[in-house]
């Protein structure tokens, strides 16, 4: 053995790097906006409406995010196999598709999966700022004429602004981290991230 640096050469002009790059970021950036998009509409909806069952979602969030990673994407691989899940069965029978319904194993799959998990974990964060919202701010929007669509804009948005990006830059970084997901539903459609490819490299 000796010191050599053709590992970084050969890692740095290998196009599966790139690859895993490109569909590392790709995933976590749009399970990143559609995820946070979801967590601040249900944070208001808990938080600034009366909504029927809304006391349910803080306890089915929760239950989301402490459930592993790992059995979230086997239950979800099983629930949408596009030849045996339950999902799609159901689906063709009451349709009488011959297609599936979603196929689990494939970008849309993999994207919806992260997101579902993703919002929960932005639920939890951005759920205590919209409770500690100073409501005197929108009732004063609402007194001087601005619907209810503008006072969200207007004013609820820019006092959320710090927390809304804080959760999207984390929710960015941990993305950039998914594992389990990945390898299980990513891999059978040959969807590779950073996290993966290092694991097929190291066995």
């Amino acid at each position: 053995a000796a010191w050599s640096v053709d590992a970084f050469t050969r890692s740095y002009t290998d196009p599966e790097t790139y690859r895993a790059l490109r569909n590392s970021v790709l995933l976590s950036a749009v399970v990143t906006v559609c995820a946070t998009a979801i967590g601040v509409y249900l944070a208001f909806l808990v938080s600034r409406t009366t909504t029927p069952l809304r006391r349910l979602v803080t306890p089915a969030m929760v239950l989301v995010v402490a459930l592993p990673a790992l059995f979230y994407a086997i239950g979800w691989g099983m629930l949408g196999n596009p030849r045996i899940g339950p999902l799609n069965t159901i689906w063709q029978d009451l349709t009488g598709s011959a297609g599936p319904l979603l196929d689990i194993n494939s970008w849309p799959g993999l994207a919806l999966v992260g997101i579902l998990k993703s919002s929960a974990f932005a639920y939890i964060l951005l759920l205590g700022p919209f409770l500690a919202m100073d409501r005197s701010l929108e009732e004063a929007a609402r007194m001087a004429g601005a619907s209810r669509l503008r006072t969200y804009w207007s004013v609820n948005l820019p006092l959320l602004a710090p927390a809304v990006s804080g959760v999207l830059i984390l929710s960015f970084v941990i993305g950039l981290e998914y594992f389990e997901v990945p390898l299980l539903l990513g891999t059978p459609a040959d969807l590779t991230v950073f996290s993966t490819q290092i694991y097929g490299l190291i066995n």
